[in-house]
């Protein structure tokens, strides 16, 4: 929204300032009256000249300082998207380093939980978090590792990101399975400059244990999943 806003303004500027341009020429010939009768047509001419100048530099001004004001908030949306990307980086580490406290940093204070079985585990505290990971890395997930692929990050305000991420668990030390198992939905918000979690939906991606869901999918899964297949 801010890229198209900008881009309109700019253009809006420049219209503006060339209308502008376009008017003092078309005035001109009343204005040349007033000014030969005193100075002749050399001063005319310097007048042009002068006024086109003047007219120029403001265009070229405003172009540059909007096409700086874009620059600033593509750098700032990179800039988001790579803590965001460092923000599911840090819950792959934790997961594989079998740290729950780790894991749950990136989780605001109070985030709502969805696991891939449909258990809807509402307003749940980081510790909280920590503490139930803890135990599943110590007890059924203590041989697995995973890897998180970021897909798509989408901005839904400057502050708040809705971020899909592919997963895929295989056993510690073995290869990564050739397709992803679950289908993250994170929703992130920015809080004090820091990206955090406020709501986490797992989804698990059945068509890959079930062939007749397989087979009723409307596109092939190289397509449908291409981001996983292609990072």
């Amino acid at each position: 929204m801010k890229k198209r806003i900008l881009t309109a303004l700019a253009m809006v500027t420049i219209n503006f300032y060339s209308h502008a341009q376009y008017a003092n020429l078309e005035a001109d010939p009343f204005r040349s009256l007033l000014i030969s009768n005193h100075a002749g047509r050399n001063e005319r001419t310097d007048y042009l000249t002068t006024t086109n100048k003047t007219t120029m530099k403001k265009t070229i001004i405003m172009a540059t300082l909007i096409s700086a004001a874009m620059t600033v908030h593509a750098q700032t949306n990179t800039n988001d998207e790579d803590a965001i990307r460092t923000v599911v980086k840090t819950m792959e580490t934790g997961w594989n380093e079998k740290s729950g406290e780790k894991y749950a940093s990136i989780f605001a204070d109070t985030h709502d939980f969805i696991v891939w079985n449909g258990y809807y585990f509402p307003n749940q505290t980081r510790q909280g978090t920590a503490a139930a990971h803890q135990n599943l890395f110590t007890g059924i997930y203590k041989n697995s590792d995973v890897e998180l692929k970021v897909d798509k990050i989408k901005f839904i305000r400057k502050d708040i990101a809705l971020v899909h991420t592919y997963g895929g668990m295989y056993e510690k030390g073995k290869q990564l399975p050739e397709n992803p198992g679950v289908l993250m939905t994170l929703l992130m918000e920015k809080k004090d400059a820091k990206w955090q979690i406020i709501s986490f939906h797992n989804l698990d991606l059945e068509g890959f244990q079930d062939k007749a869901i397989a087979e009723r999918s409307p596109f092939p899964f190289s397509v449908m999943y291409a981001g996983w297949y292609n990072k």
